[in-house]
């Protein structure tokens, strides 16, 4: 089954400004007294900068979408 995931899933790449925008993620919600996995952070800024859909049945996901809707505009998309 991974084997199969692997194939049908592209590999995107992760420059410095996906970087940046994660380590933006993470202060808006350390602001906001959320804890997020720096993965979950990192995983939405490459989606996001690479304009692909992210697919995901994890928590973390909706509590990062919801800091981009509540937050500053400055990571909103």
């Amino acid at each position: 089954m991974l084997a199969e995931m692997e194939a049908s899933i592209p590999s995107l790449g992760i420059d410095e400004a996906i970087w940046r925008d994660a380590i933006a993620l993470a202060s808006d919600a350390r602001r906001q007294g959320v804890t997020v996995p720096a993965t979950d952070l990192l995983i939405t800024s490459c989606a996001r900068h690479h304009d692909v859909r992210l697919l995901h049945c994890d928590r973390h996901f909706d509590v990062i979408a919801e800091l981009r809707r509540d937050g500053d505009g400055a990571t909103g998309g």
